[in-house]
């Protein structure tokens, strides 16, 4: 595709210039010609690996949907017709001279560009209206440089002119008349030019209007999470004051809003998540949940297997400052890691008796010994926390007897501190 690219600025360019074929262009007409022709050779033959899958469901040996598609043209691209029509006795013929437009036929190769670039796994990680506009400019300049030449074709002012300046003339006057600039110092002066000045304006407001609506396309998609934030927060703003929510209140909710925003806890990446295969959900939920891993010492001892088990049990939710976490009394259905934030544990009286931070688990003692709640357990600030449900806590126990081993030490410790 890079060769394609540059024969469609050489091959024009050779055209209108009267460039003689030298040694050095001789070879690059070669090397194309090699290059073009094992792009047809490489693309007939049947890619699929698997050997099975080709004995049952492809015999052939030759790619079928090939020959359906992109054969003819890249054929026609790989035919030497530069070679062929080249020659003193051709130069000197107009009418066979105007047999080497036909090496204009490998510019054909252009058109498997965007599906090329569309299908580059690493341009799918961009933004697409970034990608569009990437491929609106290629075309765009390859565009002006193909107008640049049909004027120099049609300029009647090349005697006593080096190259060098009509090429800089033509696409001086190129970009002035698409940009709608047109200063008038070079101007129509035949027919043809009329027409083809015509033609190049109405180009030139189309290519405009595509700018701008792709520009406004890409401003607007820049940041997508920011989008959808600031839409609902200007719902929540609605209905806050719709509502006539107290003052205190209402800086409880924004407090939400923004650390959610702040921590990037939109759960709308669970969409994301759920539409992924098995394998690679948990390989997502893994990378997740990695800082809560490094920081729980039994998820730091625990296998792999046991790791992959658990992200996916484990389900994250946010309290705030004061907020209640569990109760004393209350049945335990659930027990809890503190990724951010810390904790307090609170006697009978609500005195603190303890500070858990960042690492900590809590809650383990109602799901391993079936009893209610021991002891109430409040947020002192903003606390990222993943729960792991009773059904799901049990499952853990019997596949991994060593996360049992830990919890019921942990527990054994606990109480021989309450001691």
């Amino acid at each position: 595709m890079a060769l394609s690219i540059f024969a469609a600025f050489e091959i024009p360019l050779r055209l209108v210039l009267n460039i003689p074929t030298g040694q050095f262009l001789q070879i690059l007409d070669h090397a194309l010609t090699i290059i073009f022709i094992l792009d047809v050779v490489i693309n007939s033959i049947q890619k699929i690996s698997d050997q099975t899958t080709l004995e049952k469901k492809q015999p052939s040996f030759w790619d079928k949907e090939y020959f359906r598609t992109w054969f003819v043209i890249d054929l026609l691209a790989a035919i030497p017709f530069g070679l062929i029509f080249s020659g003193p006795y051709l130069e000197s013929v107009q009418g066979l001279r105007a047999l080497r437009l036909l090496k204009l036929l490998r510019l054909l190769k252009l058109a498997k560009l965007v599906p090329y670039i569309r299908k580059s796994e690493r341009l799918k990680a961009i933004n697409p209206s970034i990608v569009r506009m990437l491929i609106f400019f290629l075309f765009l300049i390859i565009a002006a440089h193909w107008m640049a030449c049909i004027w120099i074709a049609l300029d009647l002012n090349i005697e006593g002119r080096s190259s060098v300046e009509l090429y800089v003339r033509a696409m001086y006057w190129v970009l002035t008349t698409m940009t709608t600039v047109g200063y008038g110092d070079i101007v129509a002066q035949t027919l043809p030019q009329y027409l083809f000045t015509m033609v190049l304006m109405i180009l030139g407001v189309g290519t405009y209007s595509y700018v701008i609506a792709n520009l406004s396309s890409y401003f607007g998609s820049i940041d997508t999470a920011r989008s959808d934030f600031s839409r609902k927060m200007a719902i929540v703003n609605a209905f806050l004051a719709y509502r006539e929510i107290p003052p205190e209140l209402e800086a409880k909710i924004r407090s939400y809003y923004n650390y959610i925003w702040d921590n990037r806890l939109d759960h709308k990446e669970d969409e994301v998540i759920n539409d992924l295969p098995v394998s690679l959900k948990l390989e997502v939920e893994l990378h997740l949940r990695q800082p809560l891993i490094t920081k729980v010492p039994i998820f730091q001892k625990a296998n792999p297997e046991f790791k992959l088990k658990i992200v996916h049990y484990l389900q994250i939710q946010v309290y705030m400052p004061g907020d209640t976490i569990v109760t004393k009394g209350e049945k335990g259905n659930s027990m809890y890691f503190v990724s951010k934030g810390s904790v307090e544990i609170l006697d009978e009286d609500g005195h603190r008796f303890a500070m858990l931070g960042e690492g900590s688990f809590f809650g383990e003692t109602s799901l391993l010994l079936e009893q209610p709640r021991n002891a109430t357990v409040r947020a002192v600030s903003f606390c990222n926390i993943y729960s792991l449900d009773k059904p799901s806590f049990d499952i853990l126990l019997k596949e991994f007897p060593e996360f049992y081993t830990e919890i019921l030490n942990t527990y054994q410790i606990r109480e021989i501190g309450k001691n």
